[in-house]
């Protein structure tokens, strides 16, 4: 009971924090007026992941006999350690259909 109480607890903080981290890049990463256009995009590969995700985890946990879950569970740990330093990558990487910042004004002395 204790086991499932706390793979529950971790399973729902995990969930907060992946919505929490969702939301903030869409805030934050893309131009703000290009906003919509990065956002339908984020949500249309969030779709494609619902459509995809269910066949494909089944096909590697079940058909395998079970052996199938570490490779499903090496992407997720691959795909977790690598988020960061993607996201710090992109937030210092030009976006598509951004203006250009115009440079600071100086005066001639």
């Amino acid at each position: 009971m204790v086991v499932l109480v706390a793979a529950a607890t971790l399973l729902i903080l995990a969930e907060l924090i992946e919505s929490a981290g969702a939301w903030g890049l869409a805030a934050t990463l893309p131009p703000a007026d290009q906003r919509g256009a990065y956002v339908g995009a984020f949500r249309l590969g969030s779709q494609v992941q619902y459509l995809i995700a269910p066949a494909g985890l089944t096909a590697l946990g079940v058909t395998t006999g079970g052996w199938g879950w570490l490779p499903a569970a090496a992407i997720f740990v691959l795909v977790g350690l690598a988020i960061v330093p993607v996201v710090t990558w992109a937030g210092r990487t030009p976006r598509l259909g951004s203006q250009a910042p115009e440079p600071a004004m100086t005066s001639i002395p």
